[in-house]
């Protein structure tokens, strides 16, 4: 099985719009945690999934528990890396497979 994931209804991107938003932001973060409650309690037991491709800007932001789905035994492809700077610091440092739109570069 294979799973993607990326905060769908939130983002702490611009939390001067959050804060603007105010009870409709919080409801919307409020169910990007039920969603990833779900997937990483039920649905990756469920389903039998043993790969997942979160979002890389997820993983920079510590959105997603690479380490938990690793022990699980389970594999993270993240995706899109073009840049190379992240290239080399998604396979050297945090040893993380990646897809990229050049991979010729």
């Amino acid at each position: 099985g294979l799973s993607t994931w990326v905060q769908l209804f939130s983002t702490d991107e611009n939390r001067e719009e959050s804060f603007r938003l105010g009870l409709k932001m919080r409801l919307c973060n409020f169910c990007d945690r039920i969603t990833h409650f779900m997937i990483s309690h039920f649905v990756i037991k469920i389903l039998g999934i043993i790969l997942l491709l979160p979002y890389k800007e997820d993983i920079h932001l510590n959105r997603f528990n690479l380490e938990k789905y690793r022990k699980k035994g389970i594999s993270v492809v993240t995706w899109t890396v073009n840049d190379k700077k992240e290239q080399n610091h998604f396979k050297h440092v945090l040893q993380i497979p990646y897809m990229t739109d050049n991979p010729h570069n």
